[in-house]
């Protein structure tokens, strides 16, 4: 575990630098230090270099995208902490094997209905009085708030609005894989099935919820666009 945390840190740093280096040519300069976050707390710093570097650059968003998350021919992977996996022997398992490598390289992939618009003509109005003009080349969704235990909440980016142009309307999910919805069930077995078949070896459980889900999984570059969203303030 120590070295996964080491290698994660490593890529991390390495990434940090070479956003700051393309950012001096442009005579951009960093934050001087990651702001610490709190809660859901935005790093507005950060997010302030971000929008100044894209702006200046000029990047196609998807270019964009590779450049902060450190995607280059030599390590495409958008998430540093995901790793390929071997081959299995059990031929049964070779197209999950393949699937799971290809999201390690690429990120997630949607597949699109052929009636999803080239662009976005009018952009719908969020879940309250958040609005702002309509970027070119993203495709915007709205905006919506989720209670969550005592006085949290959760903003999310509502891919089911509106009804008939959403991102959901134009997603093909004939071939996404069948998803169980029995968590401890799920994770008992798991644990079982672990520990007969390595009886002497330590097992760790890695634990998220879907507000990681992006940045556990991201989605691939080039469709990066399609997941987008506008707060004012």
């Amino acid at each position: 575990m120590t070295t996964l945390e080491q290698l994660s840190e490593h890529c991390r740093t390495g990434i940090e630098q070479d956003l700051i280096a393309v950012a001096a040519t442009f005579g951009i300069a960093a934050p001087l230090k990651r702001t610490e976050q709190h809660g859901s707390l935005i790093d507005e710093e950060m997010v302030n270099f971000h929008s100044s570097l894209a702006i200046a650059s000029g990047k196609p968003l998807a270019n964009f995208v590779r450049l902060v998350r450190g995607q280059t021919a030599a390590d495409p992977r958008p998430n540093k902490d995901m790793y390929e996996l071997p081959r299995p022997k059990d031929p049964a398992l070779h197209e999950a094997w393949g699937r799971w490598n290809d999201v390690v390289q690429n990120g997630a992939s949607p597949e699109w209905l052929p009636n999803r618009p080239p662009r976005q003509t009018s952009r719908p109005r969020n879940h309250g009085p958040i609005y702002k003009p309509l970027p070119q080349e993203e495709y915007i969704s709205v905006v919506g708030v989720v209670d969550k235990d005592g006085t949290d909440i959760r903003i999310i980016d509502d891919y089911s609005f509106p009804d008939g142009a959403s991102i959901n309307d134009f997603t093909d999910r004939s071939n996404l894989p069948v998803i169980s919805y029995s968590p401890p069930g799920d994770i008992a077995r798991r644990i079982f099935e672990l520990r007969r078949q390595y009886s002497n070896v330590r097992i760790l459980i890695l634990l998220g919820d879907v507000s990681g889900a992006f940045r556990h999984v991201p989605i691939c570059a080039d469709h990066a666009h399609m997941f987008a969203f506008v707060i004012d303030g």
